[in-house]
């Protein structure tokens, strides 16, 4: 039969038909109707004409989209499978942290000494940080500073600043485990360094414009006078009170003994608490070592079981579903993304768990976009409730101040779409870059987050 269309709709009517019988031969579309094809020598002379079918958008979603059909028990098989190895995977990078914090707990301290200005204060905090694996400790350190009198909150901003680009390292070292596979580390490694570009982006305008008009501290001293006397308290993570047991058997250290060295105490002994090897008399150095090969060995094997499993799981209805959670809302993903953050006590967990999704291609790397951006909102949730009930208002005013920042740099590259889309094309070129030569990704890692810092950080003190 013959379907007279309008003009403009003959293109689309001839490609589905062309699309969903492979086989028909070419045929000229005209305003009136159809004609034969010229005959030529090729192939098209052999093949036997196939019958055409009107094209209906669900036949065409069915061929360019198939489902593939699961039951509810497989489904809730990958589900269960899913979280058990995601447990693993984040013991695997509690254990890795763990053992920063004590291969690094007596360096640290040492870096907190004459902070000569404002770009200085910012590498350490970005290198402690990195070192630390851990910007609550960074930040709890630099509250006990400027509670005790040893920093002033105009010094201790720029080192909440660069704590916040030191928190990414983690994610960006998990990033590695998809190293094997070129299509997807490449996607894997833009998803970690998105949280990378937004910080250092967000830093690169806001602390200018601190030093010059200290807009962060006004706003921080002016809520701190309406919220100091209100009554603190307390959040447990029920994540890490399920990790902290494996994680303090292998490894427990001493927090307070590092934030103790970094406020000047007196501190002598290992900084190791317990664990398995305790009392064996190895160096904090060792131990340290031996751990983190532990940790990143368990952390890859899981990642790699994990990934394999997303695989199938995207053939799953439920993937659907989580895609479209995560790509419908890009307001709701960051809300997601502060009460994911907030429940676990740590933007590393979240950030670190986006990660794989992003790596798979599960999600988009601009799904994941606002849940990093949330994440970084709820990772001040723990300080600052904490800091409602003390007995200074230090502590309080630098952690609105850590808050007041992420806002900020969320206001600047979230909410248009042309200033969202500078974060995100960075991180995409870092990613096809490192997939094609991926040396690149230790060397972004040793460079940036060590190297640049520390150099910065001897010439400062140096020159001062």
């Amino acid at each position: 039969s013959v379907v007279f269309l309008p003009e403009h709709r003959l293109f689309s009517h001839q490609m589905k038909s062309v699309f969903l019988c492979p086989s028909f031969p070419k045929i000229s579309f005209g305003v009136h109707g159809m004609t034969e094809p010229k005959k030529t020598a090729s192939l098209e002379e052999t093949s036997a004409p196939s019958e055409v079918h009107p094209a209906t958008e669900s036949q065409i979603h069915a061929q360019i989209e198939p489902v593939t059909e699961s039951t509810p028990l497989d489904t809730v098989f990958l589900i269960v499978s899913l979280l058990a190895l995601l447990y693993v995977f984040l013991i695997g990078v509690g254990l890795i942290e763990d053992s920063f914090k004590l291969m690094a707990g007596g360096y640290v301290s040492t870096l907190f000494k004459s902070i000569a200005n404002p770009l200085v204060g910012l590498m350490i905090g970005m290198c402690a940080t990195a070192l630390l694996q851990s910007s609550s400790t960074t930040t709890s350190i630099v509250v006990g500073l400027v509670a005790g009198g040893g920093l002033s909150v105009p010094t201790a901003i720029p080192i909440v600043m660069g704590a916040n680009i030191g928190t990414s390292v983690t994610n960006t070292l998990v990033s590695m485990g998809h190293a094997g596979n070129r299509e997807e580390f490449r996607r894997a490694f833009a998803g970690a360094t998105v949280h990378d570009f937004f910080n250092v982006l967000s830093v690169a305008i806001l602390l200018p414009l601190e030093v010059m008009f200290g807009f962060i501290q006004k706003t921080s001293a002016w809520m701190t006078t309406l919220l100091v006397g209100s009554g603190g308290t307390s959040f447990k993570s029920p994540l890490k009170m399920l990790l902290k047991p494996v994680i303090h058997a292998v490894l427990h250290v001493d927090k307070g003994k590092i934030k103790a060295a970094s406020l000047g105490k007196p501190v002598t002994g290992s900084y190791l608490k317990g664990g398995i090897f305790q009392g064996t008399g190895f160096s904090d150095q060792l131990i340290g070592g031996v751990v983190v090969f532990i940790g990143a060995l368990i952390t890859v094997l899981a990642l790699f079981s994990i990934v394999k499993l997303m695989k199938r799981f995207m053939e799953a209805r439920a993937a659907h579903y989580l895609k479209l959670a995560l790509e419908k809302n890009a307001y709701a993903s960051l809300g997601m993304g502060v009460v994911a953050t907030v429940m676990v006590q740590s933007s590393s967990i979240t950030t670190s768990t986006l990660v794989p999704l992003v790596g798979v291609g599960l999600v988009s790397l601009e799904a994941i976009f606002p849940l990093t951006l949330g994440a970084n909102i709820g990772t001040t949730a723990t300080a600052l409730i904490a800091s409602l009930g003390g007995s200074t208002q230090a502590g309080l005013q630098v952690a609105l101040c850590h808050l007041i920042f992420n806002i900020f740099g969320i206001l600047i590259w979230f909410p248009l779409p042309f200033m969202r889309r500078v974060p995100l094309r960075m991180a995409t070129t870092l990613g096809d870059w490192v997939s094609e030569k991926r040396w690149l990704a230790i060397v972004y890692i040793a460079v940036v987050f060590f190297l640049i810092p520390l150099t910065i950080i001897l010439l400062g003190r140096a020159l001062s």
